[in-house]
């Protein structure tokens, strides 16, 4: 019985760690991606680049099996969700400073 309990209760642990690990991942990955958008000028429609341009998207299936996860595509997706990333009609991408600064995403991730 404490055995079967001790096992429930390192489990509950570890899903508790691998939360709050995938969340700390997800929130430096939001901070690279607002960094590379600043960095390559795409903070205005006129500046705007495709995801492909800012090596943004997601490897294929090989590419990722033996590298580290690289949680930058998905922090876009969220960014884009929330409205901080922007599209123009030719499918390009810019950070809005100006939704970024109004946005909770802002405090969420430690952006400054």
């Amino acid at each position: 019985m404490e055995t079967t309990l001790g096992l429930i209760l390192l489990m509950v642990v570890l899903l508790g760690v691998a939360f709050y690990a995938s969340r700390l991942l997800i929130m430096r990955g939001m901070r690279q991606v607002i960094r590379q958008f600043r960095a390559q000028g795409a903070t205005t429609p006129k500046g705007a680049m495709t995801a492909v341009e800012m090596g943004l998207v997601r490897g294929s299936f090989t590419d990722r099996m033996f590298r580290i996860r690289d949680y930058r595509p998905m922090a876009l997706d969220l960014l884009r969700q929330a409205d901080v990333v922007k599209m123009t009609g030719e499918g390009r991408l810019y950070l809005s400073e100006e939704a970024l600064a109004q946005s909770p995403v802002k405090k969420f991730a430690g952006i400054e």
